[in-house]
Order: structure tokens, then C-alpha cells, then sequence
């Protein structure tokens, strides 16, 4: 799957929150979504509305205690943007595909920034803010990982 960045950037105010008690990432507002992309760890995946081919949530099930405790750079988006997907082929509604094969998420405790790292062999050409609090690295126009600072919530 492959990804290009439109400048028109309208998630400023919405954040991704981790629920310790659900064990889960979710948006402070969800969008409307289709399909899924699957990150490879647990069940955390991207959220995509097909009209628009827009990732527009981060959200599923990823227990902080997978997490890999790590000391942490935290990169600095160097651009705003909508992240859109460019599909290789025609995907169905309510349906998703694995991104990653396989991913590891670090998280560094001194700072609170999780790195959702998709082992892609690549480096990081650019960080694209893609809310308040995540942000994407991509090289060309493949994802590499995502940087998440999440807001901890609980659940009553």
C-alpha cells in the first residue's frame, strides 16, 4: 500500500487516546470509516474512509504491556497533511488488509511517545503530523511507523 500527503490538514484538534482499561488506541472523535489497515501488532490498525481514501482514526486493541520500554528520539513533523492511501487494487467495504507484516511498538516512559514500528527497511525521509498528537514517517511514499503521544483515558 502506498501513501501520498494532501496539504489540506484538518485534524489539528483531535487526539489518539489510550484507554488502559480497554487496552486500546482510539480517537477523541472517530470519523466515519470502511476498511482497515492492519499495523501488525495486536489488533491496532488505521482507519480509512474509501470515498475519500482518507486515513482518518487510529484505533483497536494494543496492550501497553507488549509495549518494548525504550529510550526514544521523538521526530518533529515537518509538514501538516492528510494522510490518503493509493490502493494497488480495489478494496470492500468493511474489510482491511495487513500493512505490516508485523510490527513492534517501543514506548519511551520519560517522554510518553509510542513508535508503532513497521520493520520497513527504509529510513525516514519526512514526519507528517496527521492529528494533534500522531505523527507519520514516510519514505516516498511507503509508511515506516508511526509516532503516537497518546492522552490516557480511563473507562468507567
Amino acid at each position: 500500500m502506498k501513501f501520498e500527503v494532501s496539504p489540506n490538514f484538518q485534524d489539528s484538534k483531535r487526539n489518539v487516546i489510550y484507554s488502559n482499561q480497554e487496552h486500546s488506541f482510539d480517537m477523541d472523535i472517530s470519523l466515519h470509516t470502511d476498511f482497515t489497515l492492519m499495523l501488525g501488532c495486536a489488533y491496532l490498525g488505521l482507519d480509512v474512509n474509501l470515498s475519500s481514501m482518507d486515513v482518518v482514526n487510529i484505533s483497536g486493541f494494543c496492550p501497553s504491556d507488549t509495549w518494548i520500554k525504550k529510550n526514544l528520539c521523538f521526530p518533529i513533523a515537518t509538514q501538516q497533511g492528510t494522510i490518503k492511501i493509493i490502493p494497488e487494487s480495489d478494496l470492500c467495504n468493511g474489510t482491511g488488509i495487513y500493512l505490516f507484516d508485523e510490527a513492534d511498538v517501543y514506548f519511551d516512559e520519560n517522554s510518553g511517545w509510542c513508535y508503532i514500528d513497521g520493520k520497513i527497511e527504509m529510513l525516514t525521509e519526512y514526519n507528517v503530523q496527521f492529528c494533534e498528537n500522531a505523527i507519520f514517517s514516510l519514505c516516498g511514499n511507503i509508511l515506516v511507523g508511526i509516532w503516537i503521544h497518546p492522552v490516557k483515558t480511563s473507562v468507567s
